[in-house]
């Protein structure tokens, strides 16, 4: 199993979460955007998406090409898992995890 792990800042994750916990809009869009590059042309996407309600889009590109994704989440930190390869969104500083 191939991990990374993407560091966020605790501010940002907070904000994200609480957007996440809200009811959101009827219109989905892109909020941001966590990317992981494995090589070999394999990427992994952890996008927060606007909509009614929002949620979580993680998904795997294998030479750019949509090749599989996840049930939508509403959780930002934490693992996503694909296969043989795993994502760890969690924060710069472990100690701010308490108040999220």
């Amino acid at each position: 199993m191939i991990t990374k792990t993407i560091k966020i800042n605790p501010a940002k994750a907070k904000e994200l979460q609480a957007f996440l916990d809200s009811k959101g809009r009827d219109k989905v869009g892109t909020v941001d955007v966590f990317s992981a590059n494995f090589g070999n042309g394999v990427e992994i996407d952890i996008k927060v998406c606007d909509g009614d309600p929002p949620f979580i889009d993680a998904v795997l590109f294998v030479n750019g090409c949509d090749s599989g994704c996840l049930d939508a989440g509403d959780t930002l930190l934490g693992e996503y898992v694909f296969e043989n390869r795993t994502v760890i969104l969690e924060l710069d500083d472990e100690r701010e995890k308490e108040k999220i």
